[in-house]
């Protein structure tokens, strides 16, 4: 919430890239940050309603929404016919990795600049899990992600890693090789 500004800190600064918090149009920020969090929201109707839902904001063609959905894995949904499939209820005929996958295919074809994933891998499965962080290590050098975890050790691609704890920060930078994180 304070990297997003929905909050604002009482003490001390945020920097987005050396700019601090009071001199950052949170507008403009916002519009080149996506949010995908525990509790996934989808819009009642087809892969292709969801990934397209900001169409008046972003230029697209059909190749990139093929393309967004092929650099997360859901090259099931690439097909045409798959496109307009009705995914149900907030994407209740989809499994909980498919559903984040689609959010941050969104993100991908939206080109944002941030991506905010909060414990990406609490309702999945190993494989699953193991799926979700090789999509994050693919993603390094493309997107800032802000990686938001209980299972850091897990995670794979990651540059630094700042801990919390009883609200004190540690931030360190992760010199290991991106492929064995621990």
């Amino acid at each position: 919430d304070l990297y997003l500004g929905l909050l604002r800190p009482d003490n001390g600064y945020i920097y987005y890239n050396g700019i601090d918090h009071n001199n950052v149009d949170y507008h403009d920020l916002r519009s080149k940050i996506a949010y995908v969090g525990q509790n996934i929201t989808l819009i009642d109707g087809t892969i292709h309603d969801n990934l397209t839902i900001y169409k008046d904001s972003i230029t697209y063609n059909e190749t990139d929404i093929i393309k967004s959905l092929e650099a997360v894995g859901l090259n099931e949904f690439t097909d045409e016919e798959f496109l307009h499939v009705y995914i149900g209820e907030n994407g209740s005929n989809l499994s909980g990795g498919q559903r984040q996958r689609l959010l941050i295919a969104r993100a991908i074809l939206m080109r944002l600049e941030i991506l905010i994933l909060d414990e990406p891998t609490s309702s999945l499965d190993s494989d699953s899990r193991e799926s979700m962080y090789n999509l994050i290590e693919s993603l390094n050098g493309k997107i800032t992600i802000i990686l938001i975890t209980h299972s850091i050790g897990e995670a794979k691609g990651i540059d630094f890693v700042c801990k919390v704890d009883k609200l004190s920060v540690k931030t360190e930078r992760n010199d290991k090789p991106k492929n064995n994180v621990s």
